[in-house]
């Protein structure tokens, strides 16, 4: 700090040992000291705790101002190591000091720098290359990269979007990797942009359409959704008409093209109306009559925009008779 620790008289050309820290009662929260510096801008230790000193004045009466120096461990994490590098950080008044490494290397990455806490965003010290850190940080830091990602949109991989990754070094820390999800996503006809996947599979998004991804992937694929609302016809004419939501389909734009199918669960025969002397049997997805082609409450996998129409049957009795004349 800059408070006066206290002061001490010495003879001209006689030695003696300078008043220790602790005598001074002096103390700095998390810090150790480490000697006296000359200047209150400067960490170069000049005389240690005790050191036995002369002449530190040539002026009669004069006055020679010492600075406390003090001094901690600095861990710096980088690469893929869990193990931190240690180097001394040093302090007097506002003044610090401690070299910066550069960063380990990580295969695939560009090291940007150094920060003091765990997040995946930009440098907030040094480079890539060894310096000297004059803030007030630490005592530890957590190098910082970076790296291109590619966000694919549209059909077939039709957009490429690419943005900026951020990795921290923290090993143990969640959300290590960072990257915004550019603008521009491509849209294909019919379908929902749902999300983005780190896959190629056509299921359901990992992460969200917009936004920040913390996952460790250099590449993202969008992933959209439709479905599709049938209509179901029964009774004289299509008097009664009920609706129904397909299941969701989904599309990864790692495909080559979009499903032209989907799944549906039809209606049971309490959903459909009934016709005096007839019996309903199943559905069709023509209105033309005919024989069912599909059962009440089956599982159908159709093409998209299919409706359906309820299918009907009755007896007749044919009676044969001779014609007599």
């Amino acid at each position: 700090g800059s408070n006066k620790l206290g002061e001490s008289a010495h003879i001209y050309d006689t030695a003696k040992n300078l008043t220790t820290a602790s005598e001074l009662g002096a103390s700095e929260n998390g810090w150790t000291f480490a000697g006296w510096a000359t200047a209150n801008n400067s960490n170069d230790i000049v005389y240690t705790d005790g050191y036995s000193v002369t002449n530190l004045t040539a002026e009669n009466n004069g006055t020679a101002k010492l600075y406390a120096v003090w001094k901690r461990t600095a861990s710096f994490y980088s690469g893929d190591s869990t193990t931190a590098t240690t180097k001394d950080q040093f302090k007097n008044t506002n003044t610090y000091s401690v070299e910066l490494p550069a960063p380990g290397v990580i295969s695939g990455w560009t090291p940007l720098g150094w920060r003091q806490d765990t997040v995946a965003d930009n440098k907030q010290y040094g480079s890539a290359a060894a310096t000297t850190l004059t803030e007030e940080a630490g005592p530890n830091f957590y190098a910082v990269y970076s790296r291109t990602v590619h966000f694919y949109s549209g059909t077939n991989k039709a957009t490429d979007n690419s943005a900026t990754q951020y990795h921290n070094s923290n090993a143990t820390a969640t959300g290590v990797y960072s990257v915004t999800i550019p603008s521009g996503t491509a849209t294909v006809a019919d379908w929902t942009l749902d999300g983005w996947r780190a896959d190629t599979n056509a299921q359901e998004k990992a992460y969200n359409a917009t936004g920040t991804i913390t996952a460790n992937s250099d590449k993202f694929y969008a992933v959209y959704a439709r479905s599709y609302t049938a209509h179901f016809f029964s009774g004289i004419a299509n008097a009664t008409e009920k609706t129904k939501e397909s299941e969701k389909v989904y599309y990864n734009t790692n495909a080559t093209s979009t499903p032209t199918t989907v799944s549906i669960t039809l209606m049971s025969a309490t959903d459909s109306t009934d016709i005096n002397l007839w019996q309903e049997i199943g559905w069709r997805s023509t209105a033309a009559a005919g024989n069912k082609e599909y059962d009440y409450g089956q599982t159908v996998t159709v093409p998209f925009g299919t409706n359906f129409y309820s299918t009907y049957t009755r007896k007749v009795r044919v009676e044969y008779r001779d014609h007599l004349e």
